[in-house]
């Protein structure tokens, strides 16, 4: 399964169509918990089915939209997996999608206009989701994390699985003997290659060869997904593979030493705060710029000049509370705002809609805990940087 992308998260912002049904509850990887996790979707099935017929939308209806979260419910091939901490499902009259992510959600159900994909935007663009890249002569691993853990990615079939298959029929001017190793599973296949003669020499040039091919098949499969991406390897890799993977979304900074030799969780602790230093960096950059122009008309904490704005396509930057709901509804046509203090039927989060906006006319979104709103924010729940 590809990792959840930018264009993923595009995708559900841009929907519009009503209703639309937004499901988000966690999973667990072992323990008693996980037995109840279908279950747990079963019960929230049943709300989604409550939402909608207290909003008026007929029985045939409701039926056929919540049909393929009911398939996935039963399908005990799906629940057999357990490499995700969250669950993400969406449905609407013309979409019908899933994710499993590697965050815990809280259990949450919105019949909407559009999707609340508030919840995922920490996973692209905050304080979330990264890549590692590990290399050696023996396997070629692709994992997506988080501060919480780490899940294999499927590779494609063309992904030389080691240095052996991907010299293999290629003369690298010394003779090569080698055996396999089979490291079990879909996500590395080991080679062992020996050489003889001049290795340093000749080795660059292998090695050379070898992520040639990597890197192309990153960029074909993946299209600039991978952001931002460690890479773990032995030091001496690392200058060579950053001279052939052009791809901004490498970070600087890497995991030196064999990856073969570490376990997942050392790969993590070693590869999550280099991605989490990046990822933080952003966050104070963009808090820095709304620093800078707070006080001018380009900034704002009221939501209801947010909404307007982000409707109007002049959000540059936005940010929404992470756990905080601001429940009501919003006119763009004649711009009528009421917020309301306890969620009604029909009711929105009023900050999900200003992310939503702000999306799908190309701005940026940062979801943060409530405290880490920039600027002027003063207690309220989003804040934005306008384009003028």
């Amino acid at each position: 399964m590809k990792p959840f992308a930018l264009a993923d998260l595009k995708v559900l912002a841009a929907c519009d169509s009503y209703p639309t049904v937004s499901v988000y509850t966690p999973l667990h990887r072992s323990g008693p918990d996980n037995a109840q996790d279908s279950i747990r979707l079963k019960n929230l099935l049943r709300q989604a089915h409550e939402q909608l017929m207290s909003l008026g939308i007929r029985e045939v209806e409701i039926d056929g939209l919540l049909k393929p979260l009911w398939e996935l419910q039963v399908n005990q091939r799906f629940w057999a997996d357990h490499s995700a901490d969250g669950l993400a499902l969406f449905a609407a009259p013309d979409l019908r999608s899933h994710y499993r992510l590697p965050r815990a959600f809280k259990d949450l159900v919105i019949v909407a206009n559009g999707c609340h994909v508030k919840p995922l935007v920490p996973l692209l663009l905050d304080d979330g989701q990264f890549f590692l890249l590990t290399i050696s002569k023996h396997a070629v691993r692709l994992y997506r994390g988080t501060r919480m853990g780490m899940t294999p990615v499927e590779l494609p079939d063309t992904m030389p699985w080691s240095m052996e298959e991907a010299l293999a029929g290629v003369e690298v001017e010394q003779s090569l003997q080698h055996h396999s190793v089979n490291t079990g599973g879909r996500y590395g296949v080991s080679g062992m290659v020996h050489g003889q003669g001049r290795p340093k020499d000749i080795e660059k040039k292998s090695l050379e060869r070898y992520f040639r091919r990597v890197a192309r098949v990153l960029e074909d499969s993946f299209e600039g997904e991978l952001t931002p991406l460690v890479l773990g390897a032995v030091d001496y890799y690392h200058p060579i593979f950053r001279a052939i993977y052009k791809s901004s979304g490498l970070l600087q900074d890497g995991v030196v030493g064999s990856p073969d030799a570490m376990s997942e969780q050392e790969l993590l602790e070693r590869a999550w705060p280099i991605a989490r230093a990046h990822l933080r960096q952003r966050l104070r950059q963009a808090a820095e710029r709304y620093s800078a122009l707070a006080g001018t008309e380009r900034t704002s904490s009221d939501p209801r000049t947010v909404l307007e704005a982000a409707h109007e396509g002049r959000v540059d930057t936005v940010w929404a509370a992470e756990e905080s709901h601001m429940w009501g509804t919003y006119d763009p046509v004649d711009q009528q705002f009421a917020p309301q203090t306890e969620r009604q039927p029909g009711d929105v989060d009023l900050a999900n809609l200003a992310v939503t906006q702000t999306l799908r006319h190309g701005g940026n979104a940062h979801v943060v805990p409530r405290q880490q709103l920039p600027g002027d924010a003063d207690g309220g729940l989003v804040a934005a940087v306008f384009r003028w």
